[in-house]
C-alpha cells in the first residue's frame, strides 16, 4: 500500500482549521516538499508492470 503525504498532509490541515472552505495562492510551505516527492517518483501502471513480470 503507498502512502498518498500530500492528501495526508492536506486533510491533517483541514481538520484542525474551523472554516468551512480554505483557499490558498499557492500551496503551503509545508505541503511543498511533498508535491516535489510525489512528482519525481515514477510509476509503472499495474497492466505494463504485469507484462514483464516485475
Amino acid at each position: 500500500m503507498e502512502d498518498n503525504k500530500c492528501a495526508d498532509y492536506l486533510a491533517k490541515l483541514a481538520s484542525e482549521r474551523w472554516e468551512d472552505l480554505q483557499l490558498f495562492e499557492s500551496p503551503p510551505n509545508e505541503a511543498l516538499e511533498f508535491f516535489k516527492a510525489d512528482k519525481e517518483r515514477i510509476f509503472v501502471p499495474l497492466e505494463y508492470s504485469m507484462q514483464f513480470n516485475f
